[in-house]
């Protein structure tokens, strides 16, 4: 990655927080990846592929905890070249949220940089780890012809709830909402030291893959 940009989070009054506007604004990112993204494919396990969109842009967080808010107040869009940055054109996606944040202006990466990547540790909510034990009960009861209820007792008794420390993002979910529903979620973010940014894939929340 050879340019970056600033985005500068600010609290304008007292009733706005920075959890609020990290909300808000990293939708809106998400939304200018999705647009600018390639597709690529992936091969799964058992030999399916999937077909991913990606995004030429990373993330990058500098006041990753060492900030009274574990993020910190600043976001910085990486990309190979100027012209990346520029089409994205990230100051329209975000010429709602003005009073919350200030762009700074494309600037050239130094020698002296070290590359530190972010991706999304992926943690199991209640709700999808209850789905997901309800799903293998349910498989392992019709296939060894087993009582479905014992089969969910034991599950639940082997698995436990993961917690985390991590800092995170809370976004609303766009298949949630054209239910008609307010599904929110949490994007988890761990740092990862790498010793290059080379044949690194980003996900559209301009994450690393993992």
């Amino acid at each position: 990655m050879n340019y970056y940009l600033d985005i500068q989070l600010a609290l304008p009054d007292a009733e706005a927080n920075f959890g609020f506007i990290w909300q808000k604004l990293f939708q809106q990112v998400h939304f200018a990846l999705v647009e600018h993204g390639y597709e690529s494919e992936r091969k799964l396990k058992h030999g399916d592929t999937k077909v991913l969109r990606n995004s030429k842009i990373a993330v990058s967080f500098p006041e990753y905890q060492n900030h009274p808010y574990p993020l910190g107040s600043k976001l910085r869009l990486f990309a190979q070249t100027e012209a990346e940055l520029q089409k994205l054109a990230i100051d329209k996606w975000l010429n709602r949220l003005l009073d919350y944040v200030s762009i700074g202006k494309i600037q050239t990466v130094t020698d002296e940089t070290q590359f530190v990547a972010f991706k999304q540790k992926r943690i199991k909510g209640v709700k999808r780890l209850e789905y997901s034990l309800n799903k293998k009960a349910k498989h392992i009861a019709e296939k060894f012809n087993v009582d479905f209820d014992q089969c969910l007792k034991e599950l639940k008794e082997k698995y436990v709830f993961e917690q985390t420390k991590l800092p995170f993002i809370q976004l609303e979910s766009q298949t949630s909402k054209q239910r008609g529903d307010r599904g929110l979620f949490q994007i988890f973010i761990e740092k990862a030291d790498q010793t290059a940014a080379t044949n690194l894939m980003y996900d559209c929340y301009g994450l690393v893959l993992n």
